[in-house]
């Protein structure tokens, strides 16, 4: 249930699984374009979102990010976009658990065919863009301030990489960040 605030909704569901596919993530509400018990149906592309500011407690999405395309939407990239709209609907100190396709082997530098060969992958994001453009003291450290980020994701803790094969042929990006004011 969603009750209406204005013209942006207060969910009963404080915790979203953005881009969740069949099934959400236990404990949250999924959130994709197709819906079904637990999704919500929302295209994650139509901005703004339909919740209110800072009303969720919670995000995670699981490889959704590297299916993103990469053309600008009202002149800004449709990546900053999704992260600016994720930081607006989360309650300061809210976490967002994010995993994504790592595109280069962090120990040898050699693509990782998995992250390369599907064709929806319309980006290959190394986990330094996530620090730097989306976290303010990245921003800062890199002197882009004028790019326009309005969002503020600090990592709780380092990103790390997690095989999800034995030959280590498959391999993910796991990163926790958190709301923080600017």
């Amino acid at each position: 249930m969603i009750a209406a605030t204005s013209d942006r909704y207060v969910p009963d569901f404080p915790k979203l699984d953005l881009g969740c596919g069949r099934v959400p993530f236990g404990g949250f509400t999924g959130v994709d374009k197709d819906w079904g018990p637990n999704i919500i149906g929302w295209n994650l592309l139509e901005f703004p979102w339909p919740w209110a500011d800072q009303s969720i407690e919670a995000l995670r999405s699981s490889h959704l990010i590297e299916h993103l395309p990469a053309y600008p939407w009202q002149g800004k990239d449709i990546l900053v976009r999704f992260f600016e709209e994720a930081w607006r609907i989360c309650k300061p100190g809210a976490l967002f658990h994010l995993r994504w396709p790592v595109p280069f082997d962090v120990q040898t530098g050699a693509p990782i065919p998995s992250a390369w060969w599907d064709p929806t992958h319309y980006r290959h994001i190394p986990h330094e863009q996530i620090t730097s453009y989306f976290w303010r003291d990245g921003r800062k450290a890199m002197d882009v301030e004028g790019y326009g980020i309005r969002c503020n994701w600090a990592p709780t803790r380092p990103i790390h990489v997690r095989n999800l094969t034995n030959d280590g042929r498959v391999q993910e990006y796991d990163a926790e960040l958190r709301r923080e004011d600017l």
